[in-house]
């Protein structure tokens, strides 16, 4: 199946969902999304300008780990420092501001990555890395990237299956494509994700709506407005 990406229209009804009543049991190896720490594990980034996630100073790695095997300390703790920083170390986010705003040993100041590590410390609550991203977004020319969040569905192909109660289970492979519409496998209609509510729609002849609840790696799980279980995994290129 082949599907394609678009927004709710408006005034489109919302299905609502019941509210998960007590602690979710998740599959192994699952964590709830609230708490998720680790940067890739969120989703997909915008890229940066440069074609790189916020999160990836992809020349300054490469050049960091250059130095490191060579023995050169500062560079070993500046890649101890963007380890923490990846996996949500508010200390280290802040850190990472400082390194990307002022550059040196080898690597040029990155602003937008700068301000972007500074903008993640202050969403968890840093004073000072607020003040920082504040004077970056005045004295720069700072890309909308560094502030957007990242989004958990994506153009792309994903295998999905559904649990049933009365049947085996449904299974899927879809192709999301940024369009908003879906075709493949003899089915054909539109998608959208709805990222404030976590949840993902699948309109054809019948209509998935599925709740994001918890992720692991590239797979997600979550249930549909009947309360079945759904895994949802990114496969194929770019995943």
């Amino acid at each position: 199946m082949h599907v394609v990406a678009r927004n709710p229209a408006p005034g489109e009804a919302h299905i609502p969902f019941e509210p998960v009543r007590g602690p979710e049991k998740l599959p192994h190896g699952f964590i709830p999304i609230d708490a998720v720490k680790s940067l890739p594990m969120l989703g997909r980034w915008t890229p940066l300008p440069d074609g790189m996630p916020p999160w990836l100073p992809f020349h300054a790695l490469v050049e960091m780990a250059r130095r490191e095997h060579a023995g050169d300390e500062h560079a070993r703790a500046w890649l101890e420092t963007y380890r923490h920083a990846v996996q949500g170390d508010v200390a280290a986010q802040a850190a990472m501001g400082r390194k990307c705003e002022a550059g040196g040993a080898g690597v040029a100041p990155d602003i937008p990555r700068a301000f972007f590590w500074f903008y993640r410390a202050a969403l968890s609550g840093d004073a000072d890395a607020s003040d920082n991203a504040l004077r970056l977004k005045e004295e720069a020319d700072i890309p909308a990237a560094a502030m957007a969040e990242p989004s958990l569905i994506y153009p792309g192909q994903w295998r999905w299956w559904r649990e049933e109660p009365d049947r085996p289970g449904t299974r899927l492979i879809v192709e999301l494509a940024a369009d908003g519409t879906f075709r493949g496998a003899g089915v054909n209609g539109l998608w959208s994700y709805d990222a404030g509510r976590r949840t993902v729609t699948l309109a054809h002849h019948e209509t998935w709506r599925v709740r994001i609840l918890a992720c692991r790696d590239s797979t997600l799980y979550g249930r549909d407005t009947r309360g079945a279980p759904c895994i949802l995994e990114r496969t194929g290129p770019g995943r």
